[in-house]
């Protein structure tokens, strides 16, 4: 097999951000060219500053970083995004206003911790959700027959958790609350799947299980049931070689995956070669999904001129791989060319067969993540950044920081 060509290129990618850019708003950076500009197009635009490490090519990166440091907190620390209302949440008993605030929340911080502006003491919220109720209790009232859904809102405690414990590591409340954070979900984790909650959609208990060995990889804790995870996430390779049925897949899909099948089978033999042949299937798949305008979509569409090259070269299994997906297509077309609304609220509409900047985040660091892990595989490995702070995305190579030793605690 030819080693895999690293695409798209940096340069790429940045032409694509330059499209994003939204003059005369409050935010400067949109979710999708076209669109207005929005707290999350930003705090995304960042995010792929900080993994090209091209901050100072993105020339309205310091508006930026103040259009998203400007955004009001409520008394509980939590971000009150002027981008929508209540009445924009198509969906409020599932993606309800605190699920938003605490979303925003964590991407601020992230978009902040990218551009080396971290938090400098913990939020109140999840003081409070210690001091109050308790780790446990908060973590049984989640929707847990909804895996993805409730790993989200996990995902967000033990990320304020991580971060307290970084700021302040010898306050008591913080290391009792990890403590009890990692002893509930040792407690609840599905010995067959390896996965949490209800394991009846398979794909959605994978998606939510990347939320959280995320949290256990920062923490350095020790994970069962590796073996059990990476048979279930190899059984959700589809045959366009990414995972989601019909094609196409799904930039959070895709990552959450190839994540866990890279994070997993770090220090652990179990079917390597499975695995390997897996990934390497991805990033092939990946590094010819790019679009156009140099960034990628949520699903990728797929082009049969890139088939025909594919072929040419003497990669039939990426041709047909890519032909599987365009015939799928050409029987279901709504499912690679509807328009979605992030996180299912009106004010983030987008197609998602065209660019946007989450998935030009996601992708190519699902693309990064398999070449960090087979190198010899791929023609060139573009140093790149993936984010060395607890939540989305932690690099699974880095060196964990040092503790801030004096942090203002919270009372």
């Amino acid at each position: 097999m030819h080693e895999i060509a690293f695409r798209p290129k940096a340069s790429d990618i940045l032409r694509f951000v330059g499209r994003c850019h939204v003059e005369g708003t409050r935010f400067p950076y949109a979710l999708q060219p076209g669109s207005s500009g929005s707290l999350f197009g930003t705090c995304f635009t960042l995010l792929i500053a900080h993994l090209l490490d091209a901050r100072g090519q993105i020339k309205h990166c310091p508006r930026a970083v103040d259009s998203i440091r400007s955004v009001e907190s409520d008394d509980h620390d939590l971000i009150i995004n002027p981008d929508f209302s209540a009445a924009d949440l198509m969906k409020p008993a599932v993606h309800s206003p605190e699920y938003l605030a605490l979303q925003s929340t964590s991407f601020v911080h992230a978009a902040l911790n990218a551009m080396g502006s971290p938090p400098r003491r913990p939020i109140r919220w999840v003081v409070n959700v210690v001091e109050r109720m308790g780790v446990r209790t908060w973590l049984d009232g989640l929707p847990w027959d909804n895996p993805w859904l409730a790993s989200n809102l996990d995902m967000f405690l033990g990320d304020f958790l991580l971060e307290w414990r970084h700021l302040a590591p010898a306050d008591h409340r913080v290391v009792s609350a990890i403590h009890q954070y990692f002893e509930w979900h040792n407690e609840h984790q599905d010995a067959q799947t390896g996965f949490w909650g209800s394991t009846s959609d398979l794909l959605n208990a994978m998606a939510g299980a990347y939320h959280l060995v995320l949290h256990y990889d920062y923490a350095e804790e020790p994970l069962r049931h590796r073996e059990a995870m990476i048979d279930a996430v190899l059984t959700l390779a589809w045959r366009d070689g990414l995972f989601v049925y019909g094609g196409g897949g799904g930039s959070c899909e895709d990552l959450d995956a190839i994540d866990l099948l890279v994070r997993l089978s770090r220090g652990c033999d179990h079917r390597a070669a499975k695995v390997r042949s897996v990934l390497l299937r991805a990033a092939r798949r990946i590094a010819s999904g790019d679009n156009a305008d140099g960034g990628y979509g949520w699903r990728i569409v797929p082009q049969p001129r890139r088939a025909f090259t594919a072929l040419s070269n003497g990669d039939r299994e990426l041709a047909s791989d890519i032909g599987v997906s365009w015939l799928y297509a050409m029987k279901v077309r709504s499912h690679l060319r509807s328009t979605h609304y992030y996180s299912s609220c009106r004010a983030y509409p987008y197609r998602v067969d065209r660019s946007d900047t989450w998935s030009t985040w996601f992708r190519p660091q699902a693309l990064l993540l398999i070449a960090r892990r087979y190198p010899e595989a791929f023609a060139d490995v573009p140093d790149w950044k993936l984010p060395t702070w607890p939540g989305l995305g932690f690099d699974p190579w880095c060196a964990r920081p040092e503790p801030v030793q004096r942090a203002r605690q919270v009372r």
